[in-house]
Order: structure tokens, then sequence, then C-alpha cells
């Protein structure tokens, strides 16, 4: 029977769904220097398709997160309502570059963090 250390050395390494993920970090990081600096540009298109495809992605974790939130809290209204505005960030378009690019970062970061949220509680379940 191997050890827990030689366990560890063997075992392939299980994807961490409870962490921030550093791409994301990097893209936000981006994505706010080029608001600031050339909000237009091919690099600014690419950035805003992965902010977009990763809320996408974390949106009904988001979701559950919010709704699992105690009722009539402001805790649960900030979190429910930064998910619906997300989610309205996805269907509408924005016309501002600059905009677009601050949007699209803080909507990532929070419901990223959500979804994280979500996940941690439905590990430690």
């Amino acid at each position: 029977m191997p050890t827990l250390t030689e366990y560890a050395r063997t075992s392939p390494p299980q994807p961490d769904h409870t962490s921030f993920r550093p791409e994301l970090s990097r893209d936000i990081a981006t994505a706010l220097g080029l608001a600031d600096f050339s909000p237009t540009g091919p690099t600014t298109g690419a950035v805003v398709g992965r902010l977009r495809e990763s809320i996408k992605a974390d949106l009904e974790d988001a979701q559950k997160h919010a709704v699992a939130l105690g009722r009539s809290t402001r805790a649960r209204d900030v979190a429910l309502g930064t998910v619906k505005a997300a989610a309205d960030l996805l269907m509408r378009p924005c016309h501002d570059p600059a905009a677009k690019l601050r949007l699209h970062a803080k909507y990532a970061e929070h419901v990223h963090r959500y979804a994280i949220q979500h996940r941690a509680r439905a590990v430690g379940a």
C-alpha cells in the first residue's frame, strides 16, 4: 500500500474548481488596463470574448450561490442583482469600448467569485 506522499506524487492532479483561475485574473487585469489606455483593437475583442465565456460558464453556479444566501438579506439582494446584470450584459450590446471592457471584467470577477463559493459549499457538503 502506497504512503500518502507516494500517492500524491503518482496521482494526477485533480482540477480545483474552488479557487480563482489565474488566466481569468490576467484577463481581468488586461481588460481594465486596455479600458484606460487602448479600448479598441484585436486584443480587446479577444479579451472580451474570453471574459464573456467565463461569465457564461460561471453564471449558473453564481445564481445557485445567490439563491442559497439567507432570505431578505442585503448580501442576497446584491448577489442576485449582480448575477442578473451579468446575464443582461451578455444579451445587450455595449457601444462604449472602455465601458464594455470594464463591465465584462468586473462582472466576470464577481460572477466567478460567487461560483467559487457555490462550488466550495458543494464540495464541503
